[in-house]
C-alpha cells in the first residue's frame, strides 16, 4: 500500500501537530510519513521525500507552514488541511496571503473544520469556493485515571493560593502566544476574586512565544486570583480538567480549540469568547457560555456558579455534542473519501 506524506509543524505545543497525529491515527493502515515543516529546507526537498518514500498524495496541514515548501510541479496530488491562524492570522500579511493562495490553487481539496472557516476561507479564495470541505475535528472518549484534584495540585504548586474546598477554579487552557490573549481577562477576574476570594483562574501550558510569556508573567504579578502553571502530562491534566469548575477559552481567533472539545468530552462546562471558531463549537446557553468583554464573563461565570439547573444543562449537551457531531469513525470516513485515488 503506498503512503501518504503528512506535512506539519509537529511541535508538541502545535494544535496543527495534534491535528496531524490524529490524522495518521484515523487513516490506518493507510501508512503515513510524517513530516515536521521544519525539517523541510525548501520545495526540492519535499518533492526529493514524495519520491524516497513513493508517496501517493501529499496531506498538508495549515496553509502558510505546507504552502512554503509547496513546489509548483509536485509530482503527486495534494489535500490541504487548514490550521486556524492561516485563516485569521497570516492572511493579513501579503507575501504570506501569496504564499497560501498558491497552495490552495494547488490543492485537490482543501479542509476546514467548520462552517466559519470554511465561510472565511470562501471570502479570501472566492474563485475555489468548491474546493472546501467542512470535515469537524474528532475526539476519542476520555479515560481520565485516579489522580490528584486540581485542588490539590495547585494546593502543592501555588501554596499562596487561598484555596478551601468551596473554590472554584476557572482553567485556561492555552500555549502562550500571542493570538490566545491569555490576558484578556486577567485584570477584571482578579478584581472578581477580590470580592469572591473562592474563584480563582488558572492559564496552564506550554511558552509558545517567549517575549509573550514574559509579558504575561510581569503582568500577572498584579492580579491576585490569576496563576499560571506549566503544561501538565496527559493524563494529569484531563484529571485537572474534569475536578474544575469550568474552561475558559479567551482566544482573538481559533479554527477548532482542541481544549474546548476535552472539556465538552469530560462534561467540564465551558465559557468562550465569541469569536467565530468558538460558536462552531459552543451554542450559547445550549452547551456551553459565551462572552464577549471581560465584564461580560464575570456575568456569565456567576451565572454557572448560582444556576445549578444551567450547569448540568450545559455539562450534559456539550458531552452530547461531542458525541454526535465529533466523532472518529465520521471524520475518518470523510478523510478516507477525500485521499482517494481519482
Amino acid at each position: 500500500m503506498q503512503p501518504l506524506l503528512l506535512l506539519s509543524k509537529l511541535d508538541s505545543a502545535s494544535g496543527n501537530a495534534s491535528t496531524a497525529q490524529r490524522l495518521c491515527r484515523l487513516l490506518a493502515p493507510v501508512p503515513c510519513v510524517l513530516v515536521d515543516v521544519s525539517d523541510v529546507a525548501d520545495p526540492n526537498q519535499l518533492q526529493d521525500l514524495v519520491k524516497q518514500h513513493s508517496v501517493r498524495l501529499v496531506l498538508g496541514v495549515h496553509a502558510f507552514r505546507s504552502g512554503c515548501l509547496l513546489p509548483p510541479d509536485l509530482a503527486v496530488p495534494f489535500v490541504l488541511v487548514l490550521g486556524g491562524t492561516d485563516v485569521n492570522e497570516c492572511c493579513l500579511v501579503p507575501e504570506r496571503l501569496r504564499v497560501m493562495t498558491a497552495a490552495v490553487a494547488l490543492a485537490r481539496h482543501v479542509v476546514a473544520f467548520g462552517p466559519s472557516m470554511c465561510r472565511r476561507f470562501v471570502e479570501l479564495w472566492p474563485d475555489y469556493a468548491r474546493k472546501c470541505v467542512t470535515i469537524p475535528q474528532s475526539i476519542q472518549p476520555i479515560t481520565v485515571q485516579p489522580c490528584r484534584s486540581c485542588l490539590e495540585t495547585l494546593n502543592d504548586l501555588c501554596p499562596s493560593l487561598p484555596l478551601t474546598e468551596s473554590s472554584k477554579v476557572f482553567v485556561l487552557a492555552s500555549g502562550l502566544r500571542p493570538v490566545k490573549d491569555v490576558l484578556f481577562l486577567a485584570p477584571a477576574f482578579s478584581r472578581w476574586h477580590l470580592q469572591n476570594r473562592t474563584c480563582v483562574l488558572v492559564i496552564i501550558g506550554p511558552v509558545v512565544d517567549q517575549a509573550y510569556a514574559c509579558a504575561v508573567r510581569a503582568a500577572l504579578v498584579t492580579c491576585p486570583g490569576v496563576v499560571l502553571l506549566p503544561p501538565l502530562e496527559t493524563s494529569r491534566f484531563h484529571g485537572f480538567l474534569q475536578s474544575a469548575f469550568a474552561l475558559v477559552n479567551s482566544s482573538k481567533s481559533e479554527g477548532m480549540s482542541g481544549a474546548i472539545l476535552e472539556a465538552l468530552m469530560l462534561r467540564v462546562p465551558v465559557l468562550a469568547r465569541h469569536i467565530a471558531g468558538n460558536c462552531d463549537l459552543v451554542q450559547h446557553e445550549k452547551n456551553g457560555l459565551l462572552f464577549q468583554t471581560e465584564e461580560d464573563f464575570v456575568e456569565q461565570a456567576q451565572r454557572l456558579i448560582s444556576d445549578d439547573s444551567l450547569r448540568e444543562t450545559l455539562r450534559e449537551n456539550g458531552f452530547s455534542t461531542v458525541r454526535k457531531r465529533h466523532d472518529p469513525d465520521e471524520e475518518r470516513r470523510a478523510y478516507t473519501t477525500l485521499i482517494a485515488p481519482s
